[in-house]
Parts: structure tokens; C-alpha cells; sequence
């Protein structure tokens, strides 16, 4: 099956199912196995969310320069530490009804999937007016909830501000970032600026 004959049958919007989900027309239940198998070969990449497929759209220059800024500087660091990193086009699987694609993500331990990841020890969402009440609340919620994950991090696109969440002996710490500071990346046992993720960008 191609996944995009269906969702290319009305407008969308990325993240629909946050966005507008009292006005959103949802699609009929997919089995999972369908997604996955449909999701090799479509040209359009979605999110799977108990049964639903939602099509995710492109993202602004500010919020790519941030992803490649995180790439570019965590390249060589992961790699000393024997942990991979994956941009944009990587799935997670967050639990056996949600799949999700982040924006960034580390993964440090023993996790062969192709197309699918299941132990990220960092995730990282850029946010953008479209898909910031989804990564602050659904996602979260979601990812906080993972066994492997030790830190979640969201990058506004639109002005210098990370908030970041960090696994302690104790739970969850939340720590607020706006327009200077070093940001933990956990289990790469490094930081960065803010200089340094929103390098070459100028925002307010």
C-alpha cells in the first residue's frame, strides 16, 4: 500500500492530529504492520498514532540550520563515544501504538532496526509554530515515558530558548535556556552553547 494516495486525498497540515484535531479528518485505522512495510517506499514521510497516519510537511530554514548545526558538532563526539546520531528521517518507536519521526536523536546502545529505532538515549524537536503543542505536551508525554531516553530537548526556531529535561536518580529535571548558556546533551557526556546550536542564525 501507498500511504500517500490516502493522505494526499485532502489538505494537511504537519501534526495534524494536535493542530486541529476537533476539525481534523482522521484516516480509518492502518494496521501497524501496513504502515511500517508502506513507510520503505513513500516519498512522504508520517507518523503513526494508534491506527491514524498523519503526513508531515517541510520545515522552515531556521529549523533545518539547527538540525545540521547539531549534526555537524556532535559528529565526531558521538562517534568517540561509540553512539550514532540520525536527523529527520530516522523513526522512533515510542511504544507499539506510536511512531514518531524526531528531529534529532542519539542512540548509544545495541539498536539494529533499518528503518526503526526503539532505545534513543536523546531526542531532540525543533519547534515551529505548527508543531510546538505537540512536542510540549503528546510528545513529551510520550517520550519522558521511554526506558532508554535520558534527555529531551526542545529547540524553539523562532528565538534563542531550549528547555531541557534530564533523567535523574530522582525523575524528571526541567531546565530553561533563553539567549545564553551550556545545554546537556546526556548520554554523549557533553554540552552545547546556545551560541553554538543557533550558530549562524539571527534570532531575537
Amino acid at each position: 500500500m501507498r500511504f500517500q494516495h490516502r493522505t494526499l486525498s485532502f489538505p494537511l497540515s504537519p501534526f495534524l492530529y494536535t493542530v486541529a484535531m476537533s476539525t481534523a479528518k482522521l484516516l480509518e485505522r492502518v494496521p501497524l504492520e501496513e504502515y511500517l512495510n508502506g513507510e520503505k517506499d513513500s516519498p512522504i514521510k508520517h507518523e503513526y498514532v494508534h491506527g491514524h497516519i498523519y503526513a508531515m510537511a517541510g520545515a522552515s530554514d531556521a529549523h533545518n540550520r539547527i538540525v545540521m548545526n547539531l549534526s555537524g558538532q556532535l559528529y565526531q563526539t558521538a562517534e568517540r563515544a561509540g553512539c550514532q546520531n540520525y536527523a529527520s528521517d530516522m523513526k522512533v518507536r515510542v511504544n507499539d501504538y506510536v511512531y514518531y519521526y524526531p528531529d534529532f536523536i542519539v542512540v548509544c546502545a545495541a539498536d539494529e532496526g533499518d528503518y526503526t529505532k526503539e532505545n534513543p538515549c536523546l531526542i531532540v524537536e525543533v519547534l515551529s509554530r505548527t508543531t510546538r503543542a505537540t512536542d510540549l505536551r503528546e510528545k513529551r508525554e510520550a517520550y519522558l515515558a521511554m526506558p532508554t531516553l535520558r534527555s529531551y530537548l526542545l529547540i524553539d526556531s523562532e528565538r534563542r530558548s531550549v528547555t531541557s529535561y534530564e533523567r535523574g536518580p530522582e525523575g524528571w529535571l526541567e531546565r530553561q535556556f533563553d539567549n545564553h548558556g551550556e545545554v546537556a546533551f546526556g548520554c554523549l557526556s557533553t554540552s552545547l552553547s546556545l551560541d553554538d546550536i543557533y550558530r549562524n542564525l539571527d534570532l531575537p
